[in-house]
């Protein structure tokens, strides 16, 4: 009976070890400026860490408020006082036709990681204007 309970304990203890092995997660955050504004402005920026939709993926405060960096270096350092690591970078100029006039902008995308042991750390430390308006709208059905 005490090697029953003893293999218990152990597989127990393997699988627990197991499930909490920390894997390596990414997102992006991207900035976009016009060309004739090509200072260190990034203004608000937008993540990509894996939703469904990137629909309001702009970064909020707990108002719900747009969060507003002076540069995509402030976004980066804001990331990274959760655990996200700079991966690469990427800049685009892109230009397209908008209402019969060309508009011409300059596109920041920066790849960040980090370890997490369960998917819910991916977003501790952030919130979307999508996350915000749902976890209002929850607290509101909430009795």
């Amino acid at each position: 009976m005490r090697r029953i309970a003893t293999l218990l304990i152990a597989l127990f203890s393997f699988a627990t070890l197991f499930a909490q092995q920390p894997q390596k997660v990414y997102c992006t955050i991207t900035s976009s400026s016009s060309v004739t504004n090509v200072s260190t402005y990034a203004g608000s920026i937008s993540v990509n860490y894996g939703q469904e939709s990137l629909y309001k993926s702009h970064l909020v405060d707990q108002q719900g408020k747009r969060i507003v960096f002076s540069s995509m270096i402030a976004a980066l350092n804001h990331m990274a006082q959760y655990g996200w690591e700079l991966v690469s970078t990427e800049t685009k100029y892109e230009r397209s036709l908008l209402d019969d006039r060309k508009f011409d902008k300059i596109v920041s995308v920066w790849i960040l990681s980090k370890m997490v042991t369960d998917r819910s750390q991916i977003t501790e430390g952030f919130t979307t204007r999508l996350m915000y308006e749902d976890s209002v709208s929850n607290a509101t059905r909430e009795p």
